[in-house]
Formats: structure tokens, sequence, C-alpha cells
């Protein structure tokens, strides 16, 4: 809230988004925040930083439902279900690069999520 541009409900905003997401990996992740406009991004990205980036949140893409996962902004509920599908049908997921094999998700979505994701098969 110290900063100019950001005011009691704009804050709870961005600590509500960093929640949803699991954390931020770039700053430019503000701008995809209700209510950051260009201007207050602009007034406010040389005074902010990104820093323990082992503290994301991720997710075991081996071992998530689809219900669970659709709820990461990143990834709309039928994607989710697309994703759990072709794990369930092709095995699981060894790295990020699997996901190109689904065919329906654009590099840019594989590059958004990908900092979220773990491809743990040994524990649930």
């Amino acid at each position: 809230m110290s900063l100019k541009g950001i005011g009691t409900i704009l804050s709870k905003r961005i600590l509500k988004y960093k929640e949803v997401l699991g954390g931020f990996y770039r700053i430019e992740q503000l701008k995809e925040v209700y209510g950051v406009t260009p201007e207050t991004y602009d007034l406010i990205k040389d005074y902010i930083m990104v820093s323990n980036l082992e503290g994301i949140k991720k997710i075991n893409i081996n071992h998530i439902d689809a219900n669970s996962l659709g709820k990461h902004p990143y990834l709309s509920p039928k994607d989710a279900k697309l994703i759990v599908n072709y794990r369930d049908q092709h095995g699981n997921y060894a790295n990020i690069e699997d996901f190109t094999k689904i065919g329906t998700l654009s590099d840019l979505a594989i590059a958004k999520i990908a900092p979220y994701l773990i491809f743990e098969n040994d524990s649930r």
C-alpha cells in the first residue's frame, strides 16, 4: 500500500491473486491483477522485485485431478480436463515439453503454467 497508486482494495487483490497463482515469478504478472492499469503498473514496476522463487506453490501434474487443476488462473477447466485425460490415456508427464503433445495448449499457455508444475511420479 505504500506504493503510489496502490490502495487497500488493490493491495488485497494483488495478495489474493498471488495466493491463487501460487506466487509471482515475474513482475509483469501484476498486470494480470484486476484493477492494475498500465499506468499503475508503470508507476510501481521499478519499486518491485520478485524474490523467493523457491516459495512458488508447485502442482504435481501427475497426481492432481482436473477440478483442482482447473482452479489455476492460467488454465481453463476445459484445458485442465484435457491435460488430465491425456495423462490418463498416455501415462505420466515427464517434463513440460510433454504438454506440446496435447495439441490444444498454446506455447504461451504452456510457458505461463510451467513455473508452477512439478513432474513427480512416486508420491501423492
